[in-house]
């Protein structure tokens, strides 16, 4: 792949799922030896391992690593194309497929991942490095799994979606309207519990905004408007492939789980509902995850333009939202007069 020496390998978790996991481990600037430190990449929702890897040659993160001298692994998380085989259920066919959430990835998936690598490099410690819900994975994994500490050097933390709760997102605010209510069961049903990234009939966010019309004035600007805007930071001749390459399929569960705490502002396990929460937790309340477990050195990095994952509360959050909304009805409208 790209010059780059490359081996795909599987993890099966308890509960049958299969995931996959592409380790880079050399190229011609720095050719494979033992001993060489791993670092495992941990995506973020809504995408996969390929958003590493959205950059022309090598300015893509993944390579830069592999070529001064890390092992590089990049993780699919169940759900994604990659990760979707189970031993017994076909994701394509069976809802029960999609009945997972951050937690069942933190608890499940990611020790055999990091074992996996561990066993594979002969290595005691890895690095990791995420984007905003597979840093969610990781802070779960750690906290309850205190064990796993004793295995990463260090964390680094790219817009982790833990605390969203002072999110100006437009996508997010609209999402808590329904979220907890039948039509999202309803949603979670239609969509066959997954949002898959063929949006309809085989079309993608890749193809849509390919196309002369949408370029300037919709792709821009609806991802602006869900993520925050630094025009001058994105190169709009590749953004067409970029968003090719960041987009996978998503399970509803996780999208859920994310939601509950933002609408909460926290940070806790996943909400089943009075009765079944009772008997999954012996509270009627998710506890929280108690991230005083976690003990390896965590680095965490945020972008001043996100409005997605944002350092702090701002007192400004109500305007942010209503000026999202604004932009949107706007552009509607504009579309509509032309």
């Amino acid at each position: 792949m790209h010059g780059y020496n490359v081996t795909s390998h599987s993890i099966v978790s308890d509960d049958g799922y299969i995931s996959t996991i592409l380790r880079i481990f050399g190229n011609s600037k720095s050719p494979p030896k033992p001993g060489k430190p791993a670092v495992l990449l941990l995506h973020g929702g809504m995408g996969g391992s390929a958003s590493w890897i959205i950059q022309p040659g090598d300015r893509n993160f993944a390579f830069k690593l592999a070529n001064n001298g890390y092992e590089v692994w990049l993780a699919s998380l169940r759900g994604t194309k990659p990760s979707q085989n189970h031993t017994h259920l076909d994701a394509n066919a069976d809802l029960e497929y999609w009945d997972f959430n951050m937690e069942h990835i933190g608890t499940k998936d990611l020790a055999l991942f990091v074992d996996l690598i561990l066993e594979t490099t002969k290595n005691e410690e890895i690095y990791f490095a995420c984007h905003c819900g597979g840093c969610a994975i990781y802070l779960i994994g750690l906290s309850e799994t205190p064990e796993l500490n004793r295995k990463f050097k260090a964390g680094f933390l790219m817009a982790p979606g833990v605390f969203t709760g002072s999110s100006s997102s437009l996508s997010l605010n609209l999402a808590t309207m329904f979220i907890e209510t039948p039509m999202s069961t309803i949603v979670n049903w239609l969509l066959n519990g997954r949002f898959s990234s063929e949006l309809a009939f085989g079309l993608t966010w890749e193809k849509i905004c390919s196309i002369s019309l949408f370029q300037c004035g919709f792709c821009d600007r609806v991802f602006f408007t869900l993520y925050g805007n630094d025009a001058p930071q994105l190169n709009f001749t590749d953004f067409p492939k970029i968003l090719g390459k960041l987009q996978d399929d998503f399970g509803f569960g996780l999208f859920v789980h994310g939601m509950q705490n933002f609408k909460r502002c926290s940070f806790r396990k996943f909400d089943y509902g009075m009765e079944r929460t009772l008997i999954e937790y012996g509270t009627p309340e998710p506890p929280p995850f108690n991230l005083s477990k976690v003990a390896v050195p965590t680095y965490i990095f945020y972008g001043e333009s996100d409005n997605m994952v944002t350092p702090m509360v701002s007192s400004s959050y109500n305007y942010a939202f209503i000026f999202n909304v604004v932009i949107v009805l706007g552009f509607v409208c504009y579309l509509g007069s032309g």
